[in-house]
């Protein structure tokens, strides 16, 4: 039985395709990713390789991805980051969501509308949080949800002040040059994640960062 655990918790295998579904809490699925590589799957976190890659969106027309794009997802997390690479900067776009899960060749989250984005360029910016207050009646988020997403946006904001994780330029390149083996991205992009923390600024009720309390 032990076995069979450790062989289940292996999956997917590094190097395979599969795809990603994002839904809504009321359990409709508003967007799918078809055809991202797994380049890391440890008890942490997958991280995910797409190059022109297919998404299907509810209510929009179908796009392809025209930039490689690294994408985190933290297995302990409510939030998961993609990181689109091109010759200009690195776009960095964080979604607010339920902890991955994994079933039939796919990756599956909710989504909990608030993001956070960090183009060259720009103040890091939260987003979508009217679309948040809309669902919070419409579907009913209980107090403790909220809560969570709340405690997820500080964390993130953390991080970026910290320069940690998806953020950090050494633990993105560590990832780039692992697709740069792979021949699946070429090897003269801009890597330049580095944020300088004392031009950091947010939206709203988060203008000062500091490290969420337990």
């Amino acid at each position: 039985m032990n076995n069979n655990k450790k062989e289940k918790s292996s999956y997917p295998l590094i190097g395979t395709m599969i795809n990603v579904q994002a839904y809504k809490y009321n359990g409709m699925l508003y967007r799918q990713w078809n055809g991202a590589k797994v380049i890391r799957n440890t008890k942490d976190h997958y991280v995910l390789l797409m190059y022109k890659t297919k998404v299907g969106e509810i209510s929009k027309k179908d796009w392809v991805y025209r930039d490689p794009v690294i994408w985190f997802m933290p297995k302990n997390a409510l939030h998961n980051a993609l990181v689109l690479l091109k010759q200009s900067g690195n776009y960095i776009y964080v979604n607010i969501s339920s902890k991955p899960i994994y079933e039939d060749n796919t990756i599956k989250f909710v989504d909990y509308d608030i993001d956070i984005k960090k183009y060259p360029g720009k103040k890091l910016a939260i987003v979508d949080q009217d679309e948040f207050k809309e669902h919070i009646k419409e579907y009913k988020y209980p107090l403790k949800l909220i809560k969570q997403v709340e405690k997820s946006l500080e964390e993130v904001i953390y991080q970026s002040i910290k320069n940690e994780y998806f953020f950090n330029k050494t633990i993105l390149n560590y990832y780039v040059k692992l697709a740069q083996k792979d021949h699946f991205i070429k090897s003269d992009l801009n890597l330049d994640t580095k944020i300088n923390s004392s031009k950091m600024e947010t939206k709203n009720n988060f203008k000062k960062a500091k490290k969420p309390t337990k």
